[in-house]
């Protein structure tokens, strides 16, 4: 299909209504100019996100999708090379080898800031190199530079067999701490085991708050990442230490305004959203020193 596109076109993954898979189709645009600031990246690989399909099937509300760097459109990571850059970029040059986010990213090429962009290493190739800014990116934001988690310190990650989970263990690891996790299969579990985590437990049963009070002697973790929903929030503050990290994942309890009461952070605990979509927006250049790391 992409040989009947004049090289003056952008292809790009689309839908005209939302609600089932069979909606998408491929949609041809003008190219456009990079702006000053820009860089234009011809695409050899993108990474499918769990956003995509619910943005896809409708289940992502406009508010979800509006207000961040890739806004609503398909596809937010990828791998490339550079084929055209802004007046003011100065980083990056036509044939480079590249890594990032940028919006519609289901294309054949694609415009995006140059703070939302890196080299890709020369041993990576580009589809491993485009299941890397999402996920990792969203976990060094989290663990590193807003939990400030320690060596020695206990984490809980939720959904750890997923892919911001796998690369949670990872970061969590290289930063020398102890993990807690959560999966909902036998699989799953199988799989972490694979991996050699020692503390796993049922991300579809509230008793693992009870469990892990039982393996620290009540004294809990330092370090909650947080995809649930629900009364699971609650389980997690009680699994929380005094001076713990509370990691929000999770967007459907805030756009259904979940209520939670003030009581546990009694104990210093400290709350963080973590949305990498709006920091990109919002924080372009913390967006371009994280990546860069």
């Amino acid at each position: 299909m992409t040989n009947k596109v004049s090289n003056d076109q952008t292809l790009r993954l689309g839908f005209r209504l939302p609600g089932q898979l069979r909606n998408l189709q491929w949609q041809a645009t003008p190219r456009l100019a990079p702006a000053d600031d820009e860089v234009e990246v011809e695409i050899k690989a993108t990474g499918l996100n769990f956003r995509d399909i619910m943005y896809t099937l409708g289940l992502l509300s406009d508010e979800a999708v509006e207000n961040g760097f890739v806004g609503p459109t398909l596809g937010l990571e990828f791998a490339g090379v550079v084929t055209r850059t802004g007046s003011e970029v100065t980083v990056f040059k036509p044939g480079d080898q590249v890594v990032g986010l940028g919006p519609a990213s289901f294309s054949n090429r694609v415009l995006t800031k140059a703070n939302a962009l890196a080299a890709i290493p020369g041993h990576i190739g580009y589809a491993a190199a485009a299941t890397i800014p999402s996920t990792f990116f969203t976990v060094y934001y989290a663990l590193h530079y807003q939990a400030r988690l320690q060596p020695g310190e206990k984490i809980l990650i939720h959904g750890a067999a997923g892919g911001v989970g796998i690369a949670a263990i990872q970061i969590a690891r290289w930063l020398g701490a102890e993990i807690y996790a959560t999966v909902g299969s036998d699989e799953k579990r199988d799989f972490l085991r694979l991996m050699g985590i020692e503390h796993i437990h049922d991300s579809r049963s509230l008793s693992f708050a009870e469990e892990i009070l039982l393996k620290t002697e009540h004294r809990g973790v330092d370090v909650v990442l947080n995809s649930l929903a629900g009364e699971a929030i609650n389980r997690n503050f009680q699994v929380l230490k005094p001076f713990g990290r509370f990691l929000e994942l999770g967007k459907r309890d805030f756009y259904e305004n979940t209520h939670i009461g003030l009581r546990p952070f009694r104990n210093n605990i400290s709350y963080f959203g973590i949305d990498a979509d709006q920091l990109m927006q919002e924080r372009p250049e913390l967006t371009r020193q994280l990546l860069a790391t």
